[in-house]
């Protein structure tokens, strides 16, 4: 029994050592950096981008909406059948349309990608600053607690 206790703290302990060895300090670039590498929304922005860029391209590719008419002259219904006709396209819309649609929506996609790394960037310094903000509380009370101690010492030496 005392065997197996002995491995199982030894493993507890083991597994703490490797804990603490990949904690390092990041400074405020480097944490910005990895932010911006590794966030899922960024990416997706970033992938929106590409799929706003492709229906751009779409829409520059499709032709304009028409309706076709063909008009038969003579008794091709009656007799032997002999095409003569006329065709006219009528354009129903027009390709600049779509097209401004599609060039907007890019904009949009952009400007919101713009938007989601500068609100990650802004995240990452807000972090960052509480962290330094808490460190230095620590730091004041250490101060503080060193000076009561003294202070309290000296009192009592006094006394």
């Amino acid at each position: 029994m005392k065997k197996y206790l002995i491995i199982l703290v030894a493993l507890l302990f083991q597994s703490a050592v490797f804990a603490i060895e990949d904690i390092k300090k990041v400074d405020l670039d480097d944490a910005i950096e990895i932010a911006l590498k590794n966030n899922i929304d960024l990416k997706a922005a970033q992938l929106n981008v590409q799929m706003a860029k492709n229906k751009k391209r779409v829409a520059n590719r499709l032709q304009n909406p028409s309706i076709d008419g063909f008009y038969f002259l003579g008794g091709a219904g009656w007799s032997e059948p002999k095409q003569w006709g006329l065709s006219q396209n009528i354009e129903v819309a027009k390709r600049s349309a779509r097209k401004n649609l599609a060039e907007s929506n890019l904009k949009l996609v952009e400007k919101n990608t713009d938007y989601t790394t500068f609100d990650l960037k802004m995240d990452v310094r807000t972090e960052k600053s509480e962290s330094l903000q808490i460190r230095y509380f620590k730091y004041c009370l250490e101060i503080l607690s060193t000076v009561y101690k003294y202070s309290h010492w000296t009192a009592s030496y006094h006394s």
